[in-house]
């Protein structure tokens, strides 16, 4: 029942007459009473409805990833300074540790007094949550650091830090959170293996089933590789969960076991920079030149003029060469303040993406002569990369035709949706479409999965960084 003091006015207008219609029902008769009650009855139902509190949401289990941030030493630090220092140091720390939360693509629920609550995942769920979660809280433990050296020069106080804790699961929202079933320590960002330990089933590797005739187009286009001196490329297409991965795991290990040397790049888009231009082309170039994402400025440059300009100077000159090496590091964020080399075309970005693109193009061929092996180039989740490095395979394919690489793509079809003229210069390149698995190579794969130990997979808690390892390649 609703009180009164809750009825809308209309609401409160609607019931007396109701009750002085029934006290007519002598006089007036019951037919006429009971329509007159039914009109005004649907009234105050409708006023009823309109003036009801919107419906609580339903409740939904969604896999998010949860953040808190806490400042350490606060009770300390209110002891030391004035309340109004104490506040300016605490609404800083709050306010960029949301900005951090909100680059990373978070959602701040609470920012209060010495600690941030965030949400990773809640409103739109990513693939990626969990990894920006705690790319975020490595984030925010650097700009404790920063905080702390900062707070000591300013106030003279030392002890200033911050913790961050994150707990990934089911959240019923509207509800409770599931239990915490593993707790892990993460100490830094983990250097990138290639192998995405993140996908499929977590801890149980299983052998390829029921892709014997994909595998076999890959391996043919790798042995081509070393009888045609020609670039081909070879392009997986599929939906999420098919079973892209599981075959470049599968080649790659067919790879190694080959007697023949060929050098490897590598470079994987993810959703986290699909806007970032030229993202895709820096993270092929940063896997081979051990150029590390908390690498600064200062340390990425050397590494790319120590791989570059050798390459080029033979031929080139230094000073031509050491042009390459600058172009192409302004193309991909690695700044020289005022170089020579661009300071006059700084206003046309495309003259500065051809010749940057011509010297990563020359890169891989003149490394690949001067060590005397072809080249192998892997390109994984496609459909997330920027639309600049989309541009430069086929790039590749139109000037390196003679030399011997091999380019391999991985992508779910949304990419063609981007490129409908994805690679496709006729002769050099195959695309191969992953269909699910029938019944049979299901059940399959199923008891496969029964039948394996989960120490027989890998364990533990290690978290892929989107970015590179050492230098790899035969």
């Amino acid at each position: 029942m609703v009180s009164r003091a809750a009825m809308s006015p209309e609401q409160r207008q609607l019931e007396p007459a109701i009750v002085a219609l029934q006290a007519q029902r002598t006089l007036l008769g019951a037919a006429v009473v009971d329509a007159s009650i039914g009109a005004l009855r649907a009234r105050l139902a409708g006023a009823a409805t309109a003036s009801a509190p919107p419906p609580e949401p339903a409740l939904a289990l969604r896999q998010v990833g949860t953040l808190f941030m806490d400042v350490v030493g606060s009770t300390a630090l209110a002891r030391q300074l004035d309340p109004e220092a104490v506040r300016a140091v605490m609404d800083d720390a709050l306010a960029r540790g949301t900005a951090i939360v909100q680059a990373h693509h978070g959602k701040v629920l609470q920012d209060a007094g010495d600690n941030i609550l965030a949400a990773f995942g809640a409103d739109q769920a990513r693939e990626d949550d969990a990894e920006r979660a705690v790319q975020a809280g490595l984030a925010l433990l650097a700009l404790g650091k920063v905080q702390s050296l900062e707070v000591a020069a300013r106030h003279g106080h030392t002890g200033f830090n911050v913790r961050v804790g994150i707990h990934t699961g089911g959240v019923l929202l509207g509800g409770g959170v599931d239990a915490l079933i593993q707790s892990c320590l993460v100490r830094r960002a983990k250097p990138r293996s290639f192998r995405i330990g993140t996908r499929g089933i977590e801890g149980v590797a299983t052998k390829m089933i029921a892709r014997d005739a994909e595998l076999e187009v890959r391996q043919l286009a790798f042995k081509r590789l070393f009888a045609v001196r020609a670039l081909s490329s070879v392009t997986v297409v599929a939906d999420a969960g098919i079973g892209k991965s599981g075959l470049l795991y599968e080649f790659e290990a067919r790879s190694e076991a080959r007697p023949e040397r060929f050098l490897l790049f590598r470079g994987r888009a993810n959703p986290q920079t699909g806007n970032q231009t030229f993202r895709l082309l820096r993270d092929i170039l940063a896997w081979r030149l051990q150029i590390h994402d908390d690498d600064s400025v200062e340390t990425a440059r050397p590494k790319m003029e120590g791989a570059i300009v050798p390459l080029f100077a033979p031929d080139d000159g230094a000073e031509l060469a050491e042009g390459h090496a600058h172009l192409l590091g302004h193309l991909i964020g690695i700044e020289w303040a005022n170089s020579r080399h661009h300071r006059g075309i700084l206003d046309d970005p495309k003259q500065i993406r051809n010749r940057a693109f011509h010297a990563a193009a020359q890169l891989f061929r003149r490394l690949g002569a001067a060590e005397g092996a072809p080249v192998a180039l892997q390109l994984d989740d496609l459909h997330w990369a920027d639309r600049e490095s989309l541009d430069f395979p086929s790039y590749l394919a139109e000037v390196n035709r003679e030399v011997p690489m091999l380019v391999l793509g991985f992508t779910r079809p949304s990419l063609f949706e981007r490129r409908t003229q994805w690679s496709s210069t006729e002769g050099t390149h195959r695309r191969i479409h992953l269909m699910p698995l029938d019944e049979r190579a299901s059940r399959d794969v199923a008891d496969a999965l029964t039948a394996m130990s989960p120490s027989q997979g890998q364990r533990g808690c290690s978290m892929p960084r989107g970015r590179n390892s050492v230098a790899g390649g035969h």
